[in-house]
């Protein structure tokens, strides 16, 4: 929550009551279940809706009363994130979000998490504009991309989102017809079955929280809804899945 610390000194120098990151749901899930003490180790804990509650109660009580930090994007998971970049296509080349090598070094959990989910939920042209390579076709990638799909041990401690939503962008990977060596020995059946149920759970809209401001709760909601629906569509016309009713 650093970006919270650097940007408080700012919005109280402005007179500003409220600071709005962007961070998902998708933070919530842990990254491994240690087996010494059964407790759920999740390395995107300080991006987690605890540490937002926390962080937000701690400010108000102890430092400015009238302060309120919240994640505008909390309600809902990656999926919707990246289906809303469908919206602005043009400004996805210049996106970046690699912490080894900017803009992509191709080779770590993060890049292929993006890259998967671009490819998913993208125009083709879009991803080549933004990736040069394709990820699945570099073997030093495999053990990532089975960790982040359940398939090895733990997620990677990254900052990537949900296994399921991992499964998810693969399957739809997979139906686009894109593959590659690292990619063509994984069973798509079984992540192309549960797409229904993922789609359900993670491309739904979640209540705000203690947190967000009441002025922008329903607001905001309406939008997130709309992009909801957008986002159940097109990776249902992706896998070749029914309408949802």
């Amino acid at each position: 929550m650093s970006s919270y610390w650097t940007a408080l000194p700012v919005a109280l120098q402005h007179g500003f009551t409220e600071v709005a990151l962007g961070v998902t749901r998708s933070t919530d899930e842990h990254n491994l279940v240690w087996d010494v003490t059964g407790e759920q180790i999740n390395y995107l804990w300080g991006m987690s809706s605890d540490a937002e509650q926390l962080l937000h109660d701690y400010v108000r009580d102890y430092l400015v009363s009238d302060h309120s930090m919240f994640h505008l994007l909390r309600p809902v998971y990656d999926v919707n994130v990246f289906s809303m970049l469908r919206t602005d296509l043009a400004a996805v080349p210049s996106t970046h979000s690699c912490a080894r090598q900017k803009p992509w070094c191709c080779r770590c959990a993060k890049c292929i998490y993006v890259w998967m989910n671009y490819v998913a939920w993208l125009p083709q042209q879009t991803v080549s504009e933004t990736f040069e390579v394709n990820l699945f076709e570099i073997p030093d990638n495999r053990s990532l991309l089975r960790k982040m799909l359940g398939l090895e041990s733990y997620k990677p401690t990254d900052c990537v989102g949900t296994v399921s939503e991992a499964r998810l962008a693969f399957a739809m990977c997979r139906a686009k017809g894109i593959g590659g060596v690292i990619a063509e020995d994984i069973d798509v059946h079984e992540l192309i079955a549960e797409a229904a149920a993922t789609l359900d759970r993670y491309g739904a809209v979640a209540p705000p929280g203690a947190t967000f401001p009441p002025s922008l709760a329903n607001r905001l909601r309406r939008q997130l809804e709309k992009q909801s629906r957008v986002t159940q569509t097109v990776a249902r016309a992706a896998l070749d899945l029914p309408s949802r009713t």
